[in-house]
């Protein structure tokens, strides 16, 4: 698969296609405040890159609120996203963002649920204290790879490796925007191989690719088996399959 173009359409469109993927990253033009969910991970990481292009391009005035949670059983998270966004940063110089807004999770709170929390209260906090609201959040779900592939997920051990569960709605196509909920999920119909795709086109396959991390290893021994969550564990969690099936690396 080689992309052809990415180009911008009229102010509020940008056209990223290929032979097989065509994704349209389109915001109103009253949207001003936008704010997205950074976990590190290769998904919000190039979606920050996205936005970043398209506010340049377009020359919109839009600010970027990023948010950060940071799980208690893998708390790498923070870490990675900072990283993240530094190097995003630098790249966009003349992109306006607002601080990023990260939160720790207490032990025995559900990592899901406390991205949604944590959520709801940063965007209730900046409403008080700007006196405008968000206009809409980013996030990075995606599609998973066909069952055909994910059926072959098994760890060192010869063991099958479970990866999100239905109520992620990974395994489904969706409508990237999700209005009541002030959601917009850009590449939610693209699984890894098409988010690939959108590296190579930028050229981030050796830059910002390994500034992320997708590694959700959890034995006992993840702590000295990731170097303290610097590294991946390769082939040991569905996650770092999926990472290697989509781009062919780790």
């Amino acid at each position: 698969m080689t992309v052809k173009h990415i180009k911008c359409y009229l102010r509020n469109d940008m056209l990223i296609k290929n032979d097989n993927i065509e994704l349209e990253f389109s915001l109103p033009e009253h949207m001003t405040d936008v704010g997205i969910r950074i976990s590190g991970g290769l998904d919000s990481a190039i979606i920050l890159y996205i936005l970043c292009t398209y506010i340049t391009e377009t020359k919109r005035d839009i600010k970027i609120l990023p948010m950060t949670t940071n799980d208690w059983t893998k708390p790498y998270q923070v870490k990675w996203a900072t990283r993240v966004l530094n190097w995003i940063q630098n790249q966009f110089p003349n992109v306006n963002f607002y601080e990023h807004k990260t939160y720790q999770l207490k032990e025995n709170e559900d990592y899901i649920q406390g991205q949604i929390d944590h959520k709801l209260r940063v965007l209730k906090e900046f409403e008080q204290l700007n006196g405008k609201k968000i206009d809409v959040t980013l996030h990075g779900q995606n599609l998973a790879p066909p069952k055909e592939v994910t059926d072959k997920f098994v760890n060192s051990k010869g063991n099958y490796m479970a990866g999100p569960n239905s109520k992620d709605g990974r395994d489904t196509k969706q409508d990237a925007w999700v209005p009541e909920k002030k959601l917009y999920r850009p590449l939610i119909n693209l699984d890894k191989q098409g988010i690939a795709e959108i590296y190579k086109y930028y050229k981030l396959t050796e830059s910002l690719f390994n500034k992320t991390r997708s590694c959700e290893y959890l034995e006992a021994d993840k702590v000295a088996r990731t170097n303290n969550y610097n590294s991946h564990c390769n082939t040991d969690c569905w996650w770092c399959a999926e990472r290697k099936w989509g781009f062919g690396k780790i």
